[in-house]
């Protein structure tokens, strides 16, 4: 199995998927599952202008007002944009990526499946690769249509198995694009013998990303199987406590305070949410199902529900297991919910203690106790969302 990676807007580290490499190797591990190859393509060093613009800007003699946020993330991403987005340097890039790609796959002959992995720019890239009309027939992104076109050559056995895209912008892009459902469906069916499954992963404080449904007519979409996962999790403590401030004020006439506050909350939120990604084990679980969902040509919801739920509270931020899993502490607490699986292979007891603390219980059928663990007071919002699912998908109430 072979994972590709492709990067976004303002990295400038070839090294930039580590982490989350290292997070889906331990989860393959864990899982007893064969740890795929990874190679992370780089093009964040083709173009320097940027720099060169910058050094002339800081050496002025009237500096600009926050000179270091202008300069940062923002000038980046729409300097990378831009630099993509010119018909000549945007095939440098594509070239690039497909030197990289092809060098992988081709030096790795026994591996038969590929999945791709992207991020922020790194997705719009992609859909252009794969979608887009507006080439020369010389264009780099033939050869990458090539190499993943089935049957495209008898040597080459490699399928793409799935996509998986990060912080996308895709949606705002396309207007540019003009990629058409038409295209996406003809295309996509060149790529895998069924549907095409993709995954976008989404989390809600990150300004750059979007679903990709609305560029897609899911009533003819027959080649292409779309899923969009949302992260509503706070990015970074900063955030949470302006938002638990901003929800503790709420009901108080202060309006103004309050768009203040919201802004506030943007802005805290959009610091780590667009690169939240790479570290979260929460965006590890939903790509580890969602590539051997397709390696085995099953469903991942044939696990018991039991299983599933316990995986999903372990990637809750801030979750800590409690190893003792003591059956009769719950009856302390103050009881929230109490839920039982629809294959009946246990039930899920959400409960508060005297001190404000979040608790999770998990017993099977039996009634013997097989999983707890709580959260500090700052991820209790997680801990609900993450109960209010599978409460929704795998759980009937009592």
């Amino acid at each position: 199995m072979l994972i590709f990676f492709i990067h976004g807007v303002a990295e400038r580290n070839s090294q930039y998927a580590n982490s989350l490499q290292d997070l889906l190797q331990r989860e393959f591990r864990q899982r007893q599952e064969k740890v795929p190859l990874f190679h992370s393509s780089f093009w964040g060093n083709v173009y320097r202008e940027l720099e060169i613009i910058w050094n002339k800007i800081d050496n002025a003699e009237n500096p600009l007002k926050h000179q270091d946020f202008r300069k940062g993330y923002f000038s980046q991403f729409v300097g990378d944009a831009f630099t993509y987005l010119s018909s000549e340097r945007g095939a440098k890039i594509r070239k690039i990526i497909a030197d990289q790609l092809i060098d992988f796959i081709h030096k790795n002959p026994q591996e038969t499946e590929l999945h791709i992995i992207t991020h922020s720019l790194g997705t719009v890239i992609l859909w252009d690769i794969l979608f887009s009309d507006k080439f020369q027939t010389d264009d780099p992104a033939f050869e990458i249509r090539e190499i993943l076109r089935q049957n495209s050559a008898p040597h080459q056995k490699v399928n793409l198995k799935s996509i998986i895209t990060m912080g996308s912008p895709i949606s705002l892009f396309n207007i540019m694009l003009e990629v058409k459902p038409q295209q996406v469906n003809r295309l996509a069916q060149q790529y895998s013998s069924q549907k095409l499954r993709w995954l976008n992963i989404i989390h809600a404080s990150d300004i750059i990303a979007y679903p990709i449904h609305p560029v897609l007519d899911a009533d003819s979409l027959s080649s292409l199987s779309l899923t969009e996962e949302y992260l509503q999790e706070d990015a970074n403590p900063f955030e949470a406590t302006i938002r638990q401030f901003s929800e503790f004020i709420n009901n108080k006439p202060t309006n103004n305070q309050n768009n203040i506050l919201n802004y506030a909350q943007v802005a805290a939120g959009s610091i780590n949410a667009h690169t939240y990604y790479w570290n979260s084990d929460k965006v590890t679980g939903l790509i580890v199902n969602h590539i051997l969902e397709n390696s085995k040509n099953i469903s991942f919801s044939q696990t018991n529900f039991r299983q599933q739920a316990i995986q999903r509270l372990k990637r809750v931020p801030g979750f800590t297991e409690d190893k003792m899993k003591l059956s009769d502490q719950f009856s302390l607490d103050q009881e929230i919910v109490t839920i039982y699986l629809k294959d009946q292979t246990g039930y899920l007891k959400f409960t508060k203690n005297k001190l404000g603390i979040h608790h999770v219980y998990i017993f099977d059928h039996q009634d013997i106790s097989c999983f707890a663990g709580y959260v500090g007071l700052i991820h209790v919002r997680g801990l609900k969302q993450e109960v209010e699912l599978i409460q929704r998908e795998l759980c009937v109430y009592i």
